[in-house]
């Protein structure tokens, strides 16, 4: 190799090095936002984390300790409300009234039904 292309390659690889770094972060919290999107979790608000630790030394994001620190990340709880009732429509119990007819009305409440 010549020094030309020594210094041709010196160059690609420095700029290469330099875009990576300046994308590097924003390719970070893309595969947060993945992972925690994937395992379910909410992510803390990223000013407050370090993010160069999460890039390879490559400038890519190392996906392995992204990983950990989305598994160490507490699971979202889900709490089931119990049904109220009242609230809402209600199924059983009465029968139920298809049509507002008057003579339908009539005829319902006097079979007796209805009361």
């Amino acid at each position: 190799m010549t020094d030309a292309e020594k210094a041709l390659e010196a160059a690609r690889t420095e700029g290469r090095t330099s875009a990576l770094s300046e994308v590097g972060m924003d390719l970070v919290n893309a595969e947060m936002a993945i992972q925690a999107a994937t395992a379910g979790v909410k992510l803390p608000d990223t000013q407050y984390l370090n993010m160069t630790g999460f890039l390879g030394e490559d400038g890519r994001p190392n996906k392995d300790a992204v990983k950990t620190f989305v598994e160490s990340l507490p699971k979202a709880q889900t709490t089931e409300f119990t049904p109220l009732q009242g609230a809402g429509k209600q199924t059983g119990g009465a029968p139920s009234m298809d049509s507002m007819d008057p003579s339908v009305l009539a005829d319902f409440i006097a079979d007796g039904s209805y009361l």
